[in-house]
């Protein structure tokens, strides 16, 4: 029968191997804002945002109504690209593989001026990106007239998977960081949360309904890193930040039936960059 000394030993023993073959680090920071990894994540988040996409309008109790929204994903710079407050391997080079966006629509009206809305990027895979992303908000407009003023709370969430830090391309590459690893399966948790105020005017028998607003964000972004290093340690580091912003939008938007209509927006938020959109609508 074995001695105390020998077991602990053997279980020792048992616990070295098993884990040589994959060692484990796990590590988190917390990115100020004003550091390249926070306005990287905000930057990104600037399309995510859950923006009127629209004039200010009433929509009747029970009405509905469904639009498509093509959007534009700002690109960032290679400054932006390098960490200088967090150490996350190799950088977050690979966020710029998409620079459009789709989003489809649906907005419910309540009655007496008040109407929801809500939206959502499918997890439709797109040069090597996956986002699967939920927006929506709760508005009330002042009554129909020349001039309208909405006021609203928005919230947006979901996730946003690719080979931000490392790709097959650099696991291949002699000469990257990332050579001899495995392609890492990263994970952007972008949220944001705000509210806005928007006034718009109708003209030309509300054919053309021109609008500005402005509002404020507040971002809790988080990015997760996955892959496993050349020397067999697994990169699982979290960048996290929590952010406020202000944001100013302006569009127009162009009847082109009783029914249908198209508009075009600018959204910016102030400190970061901005967004061009597009939106077909259909009242049903």
């Amino acid at each position: 029968m074995d001695s105390g000394p020998a077991r602990i030993t053997t279980v020792l023993g048992i616990m070295f191997f098993a884990g040589a073959g994959r060692l484990h680090a796990q590590s988190g920071c917390v990115a100020p804002d004003g550091s390249n990894e926070a306005m990287l994540m905000a930057l990104k988040s600037v399309p995510i945002a859950f923006s009127p996409a629209r004039a200010p309008g009433r929509l009747g109790g029970g009405k509905f109504e469904v639009g498509i929204e093509g959007l534009t994903i700002p690109k960032a710079s290679d400054d932006e690209l390098t960490p200088n407050v967090c150490t996350v391997d190799n950088g977050l080079a690979n966020t710029n593989q998409l620079v459009i966006a789709g989003r489809p629509r649906a907005r419910v009206g309540l009655g007496k001026g008040f109407a929801v809305e809500a939206g959502w990027i499918p997890p439709i895979t797109v040069n090597g990106v996956q986002a699967n992303l939920l927006g929506g908000s709760i508005g009330w407009t002042s009554h129909e007239g020349p001039v309208m003023v909405e006021v609203r709370a928005h919230g947006s969430f979901g996730t946003v998977k690719g080979s931000f830090t490392c790709t097959e391309a650099e696991t291949q590459d002699p000469a990257n960081r990332c050579f001899g690893a495995t392609v890492s399966h990263d994970t952007f948790r972008p949220a944001v949360y705000g509210a806005d105020i928007t006034v718009g005017a109708s003209l030309a028998n509300g054919k053309a309904r021109p609008y500005l607003g402005g509002g404020y964000n507040r971002l809790t972004p988080k990015f997760d890193v996955n892959y496993t290093t050349a020397s067999g340690s697994l990169d699982d580091s979290r960048v996290e930040s929590e952010l406020n912003r202000a944001t100013l939008f302006g569009g127009i938007g162009v009847a082109l039936s009783r029914s249908v209509s198209v508009t075009g927006q600018l959204y910016a938020s102030l400190k970061d960059a901005a967004s061009v959109s597009f939106t077909l609508r259909a009242a049903l």
